[in-house]
């Protein structure tokens, strides 16, 4: 899977925000005010770990839930909003923003002193049944706890993912889909560049395997993401340029991330091998 297959011939689109500026989210950022109704939410949300299991290097993503949510919050100030091809609420955005994972904290896997983790993407991609089982836990959980209005703001959002993995879709939302895309991005981004910096560490752990699937799961899902968007080009094409534009973003930032590793002999053989590192494309 070649990340150029799907690179934009407009390298220069800034409108949402420079790969320098996407860096500085993942070292540091001020948390958003957050929504007050839902506070007793967020508070598990910060002991939902993300990144905590055996296919991960230990202490390399230390990230929550609640963290993530905040952070996709603070990358909207990064927008030139008056540049986007498409209108967009900003307050739906970020409720989104805010809600989205919550249902999945009610979705145990396994717990350590407290802590939870829902399944990883790639858990999920690689286990159809695992995958199902979650999304329905997931709604049904959604709506015990949130209130109508909220509910159907993850219905949505839950759609959206429906239409970007080439599933039936009933309608297309332009916040959700927005949210939807931006949440996978930025899990593909902090973990790519959170993995270039421990592997050019004297953290390293040469004996520590990442699993190829992990590696490969921010290009795969971003030609599948690409041929799925092809379904509202006719009719929604302000949102399919920004959507688009969304993937090819994130594409240059983990281009960029790996690209200054110094030590190029740790680097794993996929990136090696894709064009990640090719600055042609």
């Amino acid at each position: 899977m070649l990340m150029g297959s799907v690179f934009n011939p407009e390298k220069n689109k800034n409108y949402l925000g420079t790969s320098a500026e996407w860096e500085s989210l993942f070292l540091s950022f001020s948390a958003p005010e957050e929504p007050k109704d839902l506070g007793s939410f967020l508070n598990i949300a910060e002991r939902g770990l993300r990144y905590k299991t055996k296919d991960y290097p230990p202490g390399v993503f230390e990230d929550n839930v609640r963290k993530h949510a905040a952070r996709l919050v603070t990358r909207l100030l990064l927008f030139k909003w008056d540049e986007l091809p498409v209108l967009l609420d900003r307050g739906k955005l970020e409720r989104l923003f805010w809600i989205h994972d919550i249902p999945e904290l009610g979705v145990l896997l396994d717990g350590t002193e407290g802590y939870v983790r829902d399944a990883t993407s790639v858990e999920k991609e690689t286990d159809a049944m695992l995958a199902n089982k979650v999304k329905e836990s997931e709604k049904d959980i959604a709506g015990k706890i949130f209130s109508e209005k909220d509910f159907r703001l993850f219905i949505l959002y839950d759609g959206a993912g429906d239409l970007l993995k080439g599933k039936e879709f009933n309608h297309v939302d332009p916040e959700a889909l927005v949210a939807y895309l931006l949440d996978k991005v930025d899990g593909n981004t902090f973990f790519h560049f959170f993995l270039s910096r421990w592997i050019d560490s004297d953290r390293f752990d040469a004996g520590f395997q990442i699993r190829p699937d992990s590696l490969d799961y921010t290009m795969k899902q971003a030609d599948r993401f690409m041929t799925n968007l092809e379904k509202i080009k006719d009719g929604h094409n302000g949102l399919y340029v920004l959507c688009r534009q969304i993937i090819y973003k994130q594409l240059e930032f983990v281009r960029n991330v790996w690209g200054k590793v110094e030590k190029k002999q740790r680097i794993p053989l996929f990136i090696k091998n894709s064009s990640v590192l090719d600055e042609t494309t």
